[in-house]
């Protein structure tokens, strides 16, 4: 259904943001994560998943937010054959967002990354942020050798 928008809900620093669900393969609990020498300040390090090594998104840091809570969830992504974890306060629901509630981002996003934000949703009374798979691009491209 072109019309509808399927997406994943989650909160960093008491705001509410949504992720296309094409891009998420599963959302598993936080777990410690190994920190990686020189690496930017939002990629936290990597874990293991199924034996597999995943960079690992600071949420907050990324979208230039304070945390509200310890985070909880790690919602795992695929793009372009690239996988990678973002580290969320928590998980909120699945929305199927009829697209006509998709908005062009303000030109002013107030601190946030605006190249981050693909559209604000309006739901109800609620706004929330849908942010561009390209959140996950930095923590998977690969480094120029040195």
């Amino acid at each position: 259904m072109a019309d509808v928008l399927q997406a994943v809900a989650f909160s960093i620093g008491g705001e509410e943001f949504v992720l296309d669900i094409a891009c998420v393969e599963q959302i598993i609990r936080a777990v410690p994560v190994t920190r990686v020498p020189r690496m930017p300040e939002h990629v936290l390090g990597v874990i293991n998943v199924r034996g597999k090594v995943v960079p690992v998104i600071s949420g907050a840091s990324r979208i230039g937010l304070e945390g509200d809570e310890k985070p909880r969830r790690v919602i795992l992504c695929s793009r372009e054959g690239r996988r990678a974890g973002l580290l969320v306060d928590n998980v909120k629901e699945l929305l199927r967002i009829p697209r006509d509630l998709l908005f062009p981002p303000p030109t002013v996003m107030g601190g946030m990354n605006a190249v981050l934000v693909q559209a604000v949703v309006r739901l109800d009374e609620r706004l929330l942020i849908l942010l561009c798979p390209e959140i996950l691009d930095e923590a998977t491209s690969r480094p120029a050798a040195a």
